[in-house]
């Protein structure tokens, strides 16, 4: 709350979202108390994931499309910096989200304590 980090904690978590497949379809799905409605029209949901460490966001999206920010520099993530950073970062990046995209309970913990590029 006052603006520490404290020792142990994640050093990276999971960003998941769930997208429909267009506008239309995401106006007649009005938020989560039409859950139901969202799980029968699952078909045209698409879903992206990433990572946010303390400097960096992360994401994949279904489409290939890749977004990198260093909040450090970019705190609004205006300048996606995929295709000009280190190839070594996006690939250590990647294989990060894919652990914790899979990983459960305690090994979330752990994946989430590593040390953060």
């Amino acid at each position: 709350v006052d603006g520490r980090v404290s020792v142990g904690w994640r050093n990276g978590f999971l960003l998941q979202q769930y997208t429909f497949g267009s506008k239309e379809e995401e106006a007649s799905v009005p938020g989560l108390l039409n859950l139901l409605g969202a799980i029968q029209i699952k078909d045209s949901l698409s879903y992206s994931a990433g990572i946010r460490t303390l400097q960096y966001t992360y994401n994949e999206h279904p489409d290939g499309f890749v977004e990198l920010y260093d909040l450090v520099q970019d705190p609004y993530q205006l300048e996606n910096l995929a295709a000009v950073a280190e190839p070594s970062l996006i690939t250590e990046l990647s294989n990060w989200l894919k652990q914790l995209k899979r990983c459960q309970s305690e090994e979330c913990r752990m994946l989430e304590s590593q040390s953060a590029p």
